[in-house]
């Protein structure tokens, strides 16, 4: 998982590999077409730190680690004081995601409250 990089050491050895990969990538590129474009254009996607965003926006479940790990740390030198992802991103979701948002928070209070409910009426049987 690209998510997945807790470990300093993991995220090196990652950049490493990706380093190794993108130099004989260029090189077999070359060879075959005379030009590095593609290994040029890879790895400044990297560099520039496009490489989280584009995961991010493809995997929504690892959005949230990508974002304050990679993205966030490149703009907000604050990080990790100042974590917006939570105030911000769940605007973005989708057309209406304040609203559905809004809608499972309601269902978790009166889910909540039914099971207080339900927790004293049993307490008050047990009384009897």
């Amino acid at each position: 998982m690209v998510d997945g990089f807790k470990e300093a050491s993991h995220f090196h050895e990652y950049k490493e590999t990706l380093e190794e990969y993108l130099a004989v990538y260029e090189d077999e590129e070359s060879r075959r077409n005379g030009s590095s474009w593609q290994a040029d254009m890879q790895r400044q996607t990297w560099q520039k730190g496009s490489f989280w965003f584009f995961h991010a926006a493809r995997d929504s479940k690892a959005m949230y680690n990508l974002f304050n790990r990679h993205i966030q740390p490149m703009f907000n030198t604050d990080h990790p004081e100042l974590q917006i992802f939570d105030d911000v991103f769940c605007h973005y979701w989708g057309v209406g995601a304040s609203r559905m948002i809004e809608r499972k928070l309601e269902d978790r209070r009166a889910y909540v409250k039914e099971l207080r409910e339900a927790h004293h009426a049993k307490s008050d049987v047990k009384s009897v």
